[in-house]
Order: C-alpha cells, then structure tokens, then sequence
C-alpha cells in the first residue's frame, strides 16, 4: 500500500471510531522508558488490552519540550491562504528554482503580493527553535487525527516563499543575496518543525522542503551571486540546520497510531462481531478478505515489523540499507494476507528510504559544493582534491551514500565537477538524470549546477 492510501484509510477509519464511546476508563501513563537516553532503539510500549495505554502522553514526552509554542496556532496563517489555481502552481513550481521577473509571470506576482502578509507571518513562526503539534482528541473517542493544517498547504507555502526570494525587481540583474539565505533559513527551520509532527506524511514534507533549499542553493552557486561572506553564512546555516531524515521517528509515529487503534477496537482485548462494525464492516466476510487475528497476535506482528523497520533506518543510510527493507517488504506482503488490519496499516517504506537517501546525498552534496566555493573565493582557483578543503568534518560529509566512498571530484578543463554515482552505486562519468535517485545509469550531479 503506498502512503496516500494509507492516510485515506486513517481519515476513514477514525470517522468510523469518532462514534465510539470509552467510557470513563483511565489511561495508563505511557512512560518513555529511559528514552532520553535510548533514542535510536525505543518504540511505544505495546497495548496490554488490560488498561489503555495514553499514547499521547508517550509522544509528547518523547518528542516536545515543556512550554514549546504549539505549531498550529503558530502556522494557522496556513489556513486563510488562498489555494493556487493549476497555472500558478506550475508558476510556483519554475520560480522556486531560479530568478525570475514579475512580467514572466504577471499572475504569479499578483498572488505572491495578495498573500505577502501571510508569508511575513508564517516567517515569524519559522523563527521558533521548537514548537509542539497538537495530537487532537475526535469527539473524546481518545482517536488521533491527522491535524490541520493539511500536509499540502506547507508544500504550497515554501513553494511560494522561495519564488518570492528569486523575484529579480526592475532594473536589478540578480536576486537579493540576503533575502534568499532568509528565505533558505526560514524554510529550513519550517522543515525541522514539520518532522516532530508525527508520521510519515510530514516526514516525506520536511524532506521535500529541504531539497528544494538544497537545489536553490546549488543555482545560487553557479550563477555566482553569493560572494564570499554570504558563502560562509551559508554553511553555518546548512550545517546547523539540516540532519538527515527521521524517518525512524515516523516509523514510530505509525506504530503508535496503530497500538491506540488496536486498543480502542478491542477494549478487552477480544475478538468479536463489534469488532468489525467498529472497522465500517457489517459482519465478517473471510471471502471478502477480511481476516481478523486476535489483537495481541495483531500488535505483536505490527511490532515485530515496525521494530525492524526503526533498527534499519536508525543506522546510516545506504543501498544496504536499502535491500533490508526490500526484504522486510516482502515478509510485510505475506502478513498482510493474514490480517485486514495490518492490510491497511502497515504500509511499505522503501519508497520513502529510497527519498531518504536521495535527500541526504543532497545535503552532503551542497555542504561540499559549499566548502569547495568558498575556497575558490578565499583562494582564487579551485581546490583540486577533497584534501584542500582542510576540514576535518568533512570527512564522513565527503562519504557518498549510495557508493560508501567519497564523491567523485575532478577539475574539468579546470572547472568543479562534483556528484554522487546514484541509485546504481556505479560512476557513469557524471551523466546527470534527475530521476538518478531511482534509476540506473546515472549520475546525481551537484557542480555543475543542473
């Protein structure tokens, strides 16, 4: 099941379960368990159908400090901005990537103006180091949703708050070297925000901002408007903040929803014909695919998987990396034959940790493109090996993620050329595709800039 799927049956189910009444249970504090000092391993304790575990209260003490603004009061400017036709989100799509005048996209310009106030307030709530996200409560059922604002709206956002740093006025030649790293540092931090706010959807959001930063950046480098102050900005900012994906955090996120699914199903932990009506089924129909297993033989499978899941994307992103999960996937195909439940919230990964990898070559990439800048501005030529750069820490930032070695660099009649060899894992003599994360034969080239 791909992930959109997956949200629609969440937004599904949780309307079949908004109806459900838990009476006046109470919940069972879901205790981090030492996490603070286990972060890479730890899940969410595991429903005992005995007393509900308050999931809630284990997300929040695992992922928010006390007193953090909450983030949807901070970005709920997201709500009253006006959706953008076709036409203009393809405008926002060309724009984000590159300088471009207002009489090229006259529509364009208009609605950037008509949401400006908007965007100066969304930027004020990027200025947050952390912020909090609300797990809402659907009509005291004790059920997550997913809370708006919606995951599109902050695509929609950054889109936007790039083109309007590559907006080139009247008379000038180039963008305003200025606004663009406020730009850059605004859509980072929004990026950072975004992956605390629970699963994977947000997760594969916060990626997608930062490689439209990343690309920004590259274009910014090869049109030669950072000089060498603005370089040395641009590094601190990118090195301070960008991380690689967590996506070990959204594993546990799905597991979490999951677990608080289980147990407002069953509440005493036994299979019945309610059981089904409580999923949208009028009776259970093993011909219609609708196999039930016993919740705790159900939450332990969900366990095991997303327990492996998490140890994967833990370590260090890799093509070995990568055929784990392929594996995994294939174990995850055969249990969800067995059980309607897991058929819909166990969804696969890899496309996700194939989007990981990509967007941590990225970020690797544009640290490098950076230091090998700026050397050129400090030294007047450019490095010729990776050893010029005399930086210690780059040292695991020169290590390409899909080879295990470092990129390939080499002056070409004395010009930079940088990349990773790609999904394939092999040098193709730097052929660039953009598709090179997912398809042989191809280069991801980062200098010069594509």
């Amino acid at each position: 099941m791909n992930l959109s799927r997956m949200a629609v049956h969440l937004l599904i189910n949780s309307f079949f379960l908004s109806n459900l009444a838990v009476g006046e249970v109470a919940l069972r504090p879901a205790h981090v368990d030492d996490d603070r000092n286990n972060q890479k391993t730890c899940l969410p304790p595991p429903p005992d159908f005995k007393s509900p575990v308050d999931y809630k209260a284990w997300y929040i003490n695992r992922n928010y400090p006390s007193g953090a603004p909450l983030g949807d009061k901070l970005y709920s400017p997201l709500n009253a901005m006006e959706k953008p036709d076709k036409m203009i989100s393809r405008q926002l799509a060309t724009a984000a990537g590159g300088p471009w005048v207002k009489s090229d996209f006259p529509e364009l310009a208009k609605y950037i103006g008509s949401v400006d106030g908007h965007l100066r307030s969304l930027r004020e709530a990027t200025k947050e180091p952390v912020v909090r996200w609300d797990l809402s409560i659907v009509d005291q059922s004790g059920f997550f949703t997913i809370p708006k604002p919606e995951t599109w709206t902050f695509r929609h956002y950054y889109k936007t708050l790039l083109a309007k740093g590559w907006c080139v006025e009247n008379g000038e030649q180039t963008p305003v070297p200025d606004l663009l790293l406020d730009t850059w540092e605004a859509c980072l931090n929004c990026a950072n925000h975004l992956e605390k706010r629970f699963g994977t959807t947000t997760c594969l959001t916060a990626m997608s901002i930062r490689g439209y930063v990343y690309l920004s950046v590259h274009k910014a480098l090869s049109l030669g408007i950072l000089d060498e102050t603005n370089i040395r900005r641009v590094q601190e900012l990118v090195r301070s903040k960008t991380k690689t994906a967590a996506i070990d955090e959204a594993c546990r996120s799905e597991l979490m929803f999951l677990y608080d699914l289980l147990q407002r199903i069953y509440p005493d932990g036994k299979f019945s014909d309610a059981a089904v009506k409580k999923l949208g089924q009028s009776e259970y129909l093993p011909s219609h695919g609708i196999f039930l297993s016993p919740p705790k033989i159900t939450a332990a499978k969900a366990g095991e998987y997303y327990s492996s899941l998490v140890a994967i994307a833990s370590r260090e992103l890799s093509l070995a990396g990568r055929e784990e999960i392929v594996k995994l996937d294939r174990e995850r195909e055969s249990i969800k034959k067995k059980d309607y439940i897991l058929s819909l919230y166990m969804p696969s990964l890899l496309r996700m940790y194939e989007l990981a990898i990509y967007d941590e070559t990225l970020r690797r990439g544009t640290i490098l493109a950076l230091a090998i800048s700026h050397f050129q501005k400090r030294e007047g030529r450019w490095p010729v090996a990776f050893s010029e750069l005399n930086d210690a820490d780059l040292i695991s930032i020169r290590k390409d993620p899909y080879s295990g070695c470092d990129f390939v660099y080499k002056l070409d009649s004395g010009e930079p050329v940088l990349y990773s060899v790609g999904y394939d894992g092999k040098d193709n003599g730097g052929i660039h595709d953009k598709r090179a994360h997912s398809k042989q034969g191809y280069d991801i080239v980062i200098f010069p800039c594509q």
